[in-house]
């Protein structure tokens, strides 16, 4: 896998959509993979939190 971070300019074309679409979904779902464990380790870190300052 190589990474091209220098973007072309040219736009993507038909020959390039599908992998193009493919590669954007996969990285916002893996965005929103990221997001979703990330605000429930939040929400279990601060239950935790209140609950043992509770138990005094």
């Amino acid at each position: 896998m190589t990474f091209n971070f220098v973007p072309s300019d040219s736009p993507p074309n038909a020959h390039d959509g599908e992998g193009f679409r493919k590669s954007a979904l996969e990285v916002r779902l893996g965005d929103r993979l990221v997001t979703i464990v990330a605000v429930t380790l939040a929400v279990l870190f601060v239950t935790t939190v209140a609950v043992l300052m509770g138990m005094n």
